[in-house]
């Protein structure tokens, strides 16, 4: 059974949200194209195959998948369990920003929190019941973006690899500290030019810019959230070197970390 809510595109600025729904599906029922918006599944119970850009995951209960605007994918339940999901589609001058601000920047398939999927479950069934459709989806769309936002560090990405998944819990949980990737392979026991192509082929980026990413996003949250001085955020982040911290904050988000700090605190 489906149910599918075409929501009137007011064209809210940051967010607007075009349609969300729910499907219980039939073995092997599949959907493909190109993306014209993003589209968020999340995956209530069974599973089911997912293909983005020539790349196959393999989601199942509690997992979600993104397709983006221009993507080609493809979808298909499984012969034994098909999947059970809820989506919602959307679009918005936000949109790519907050969900590259979360696991979704990484990898289009993510666990995410389970406040998350009790949101996108309550949008995917019961969004008809509001008085105000389109604002009351619009906020719960904010609030599940959100969950993945404050929760990103702590979810666990569905990777095909255990040697990709266990690179990225290793690199988030000590980027403060002195890391190398050699050191890292020695600890997998693998050859480092074959961690680096496979962690590249899943992430989308090797792993020493993984590591540069996540300590350059916790000094910028650290930036606006604190009052260090620059100094010691690169410090707390794992930069000895001040000089060198900023110059790599710089190339990333196009300006100093003293001039991103200075324009967060005027919005």
């Amino acid at each position: 059974m489906m149910k599918n809510f075409a929501l009137i595109n007011y064209g809210f600025r940051d967010l607007s949200p075009l349609n969300c729904g729910s499907e219980d599906c039939e073995p092997l029922h599949s959907a493909q194209g190109r993306g014209d918006k993003f589209l968020i599944h999340f995956v209530i119970s069974g599973r089911g195959r997912f293909a983005i850009d020539g790349v196959e995951y393999h989601p199942e209960a509690g997992q979600a998948f993104l397709i983006r605007p221009g993507q080609l994918y493809l979808y298909e339940a499984d012969e034994l369990d098909p999947w059970t999901y809820v989506w919602m589609g959307f679009e918005g001058e936000r949109a790519e920003e907050l969900l590259d601000n979360s696991d979704f920047k990484l990898a289009p398939i993510i666990c995410p929190p389970e406040k998350f999927g009790e949101i996108f479950t309550q949008m995917g069934y019961h969004a008809d019941e509001s008085n105000s459709l389109e604002l009351t989806v619009c906020a719960k769309l904010f609030e599940a973006l959100a969950t993945i936002q404050k929760e990103g560090a702590a979810t666990k990405l569905a990777y095909h690899s255990e040697h990709v998944a266990r690179t990225v819990d290793y690199i988030r949980a000590n980027f403060a500290s002195e890391v190398s990737i050699a050191g890292i392979s020695e600890l997998l026991n693998i050859d480092r030019r074959y961690l680096c192509r496979i962690f590249c082929a899943e992430v989308g980026m090797t792993p020493k810019e993984f590591l540069v990413e996540t300590r350059l996003r916790h000094a910028s949250e650290l930036l606006c959230e604190s009052e260090y001085p620059v100094g010691e955020v690169a410090r707390f982040v794992g930069y000895d070197d001040a000089f060198n911290f900023s110059k790599m904050f710089k190339r990333a988000y196009g300006m100093s970390p003293s001039e991103y700090r200075n324009a967060h605190m005027m919005r």
